[in-house]
């Protein structure tokens, strides 16, 4: 295998190391947005649960660590 091939290839997995542990960080996030958005267009937090937002907050952090 050529040396630029093999360059190529880890700067490629790099790359892809860096797309995933930031999809794992911000991810965490994403499923929030609707549920922010019903609550800003309705002015109505009714059904919210702030003890959900923990243990989903609590899981997404543990999955980062893990």
């Amino acid at each position: 295998m050529e040396q630029g091939s093999e360059e190529n290839m880890e700067s490629s997995w790099a790359l892809l190391s860096w797309m995933a542990s930031g999809v794992m960080v911000f991810g965490g996030a994403v499923p929030y947005v609707p549920q922010y958005q019903e609550i800003q267009r309705t002015n109505n937090a009714e059904g919210f649960s702030t003890r959900v937002c923990l243990v989903l907050l609590v899981a997404n952090i543990l999955r980062i660590f893990f």
